[in-house]
């Protein structure tokens, strides 16, 4: 018991070190999106280079910068991705280290916890999945800008049904944890 609420404690402190970081992270891939989008001429810009979006499941590396990477709808589909990946792990980071807090208190079956993981749930669910579709989107795209001589290439991505299904299970638990919840207090009171 006292290991795992040491554990709990340590992983609280490590989700806020990473929340903190995350948020730092953030405001470099917002200013460099703002920069690239409405500041095209300026110093700051010039200085970060060319565009270069970031994908999750794949690196792309043109020997020219495609036209696509200077498109204005690219570029503010890229700033909403971005701003979905960033807060998509901040309030994920914000509401596990509650959680993780939670359990290291006074254990798992507190009321406290059933609201935390119904946003958790949310978070993934709405917030992850939106992010999840929108890279990929924005990977089709840049896919399309490759010229390959011989060969047709299809990219099909369902990756976002994990975060589809992460969020409904976090959901799941925490109505069953509602109804766990209900029963220790019932135990409690009758005792």
């Amino acid at each position: 018991m006292l290991k795992s609420k040491k554990l709990f404690k340590a992983g609280s402190i490590l989700c806020m070190i990473l929340f903190y970081l995350t948020a730092l992270v953030g405001i470099f891939i917002v200013g460099e999106h703002v920069a690239h989008l409405w500041f095209q001429d300026s110093s700051f810009t010039t200085f970060l280079g060319p565009f270069e979006p970031i994908f999750s499941y794949a690196d792309l590396y043109f020997y020219e910068e495609p036209e696509l990477y200077s498109s204005t709808s690219f570029l503010a589909l890229s700033f909403a991705s971005g701003i979905l990946s960033i807060g998509t792990a901040l309030l994920f980071l914000w509401y596990l280290s509650k959680f993780l807090k939670n359990l290291n208190k006074d254990g798992l079956f507190m009321k406290e916890n059933v609201p935390i993981l119904y946003k958790l749930g949310m978070v993934n669910l709405i917030l992850g999945t939106a992010f999840v579709y929108l890279d990929g989107y924005l990977l089709k795209q840049a896919l399309q800008e490759l010229e390959i001589v011989n060969a047709d290439m299809v990219f099909t991505d369902f990756s976002y049904w994990d975060s589809l299904i992460s969020g409904f299970i976090l959901i799941l638990f925490a109505s069953a944890l509602k109804s766990a919840v209900h029963a220790v207090e019932e135990n409690k009171n009758t005792i």
